[in-house]
């Protein structure tokens, strides 16, 4: 039988979201790698204290931040197109 909990739709929501915003960098990205370097970090700090390296909250932390980049990167694209009037976002040449 397959275990799902909400980290394993986290992930699938994070992984995604990625290949949506693939195409330039962007706060999805920017989310990746801060939660990436933060978590290994965390768990470096981990497991200089208990001999353990906890590879989970590493995981949890960059889906974490993928999902507050993403989050972040919708507001902020549905902010602009709020604010420009349709004049101004297509340029004519």
């Amino acid at each position: 039988m397959l275990y799902l909990n909400y980290w394993h739709i986290l992930t699938v929501i994070a992984i995604i979201s990625l290949f949506i915003f693939w195409k330039k960098l962007n706060f999805v990205w920017i989310g990746l790698t801060a939660g990436g370097f933060i978590g290994l970090v965390l768990s470096f700090i981990h497991y200089f204290e208990n001999k353990n390296f906890d590879w989970d909250a590493t995981l949890k932390i960059t889906v974490a931040a993928t999902i507050a980049g993403t989050v972040i990167e919708i507001i902020g694209r549905a902010t602009h197109l709020i604010k420009t009037p349709k004049h101004v976002t297509k340029k004519h040449h």
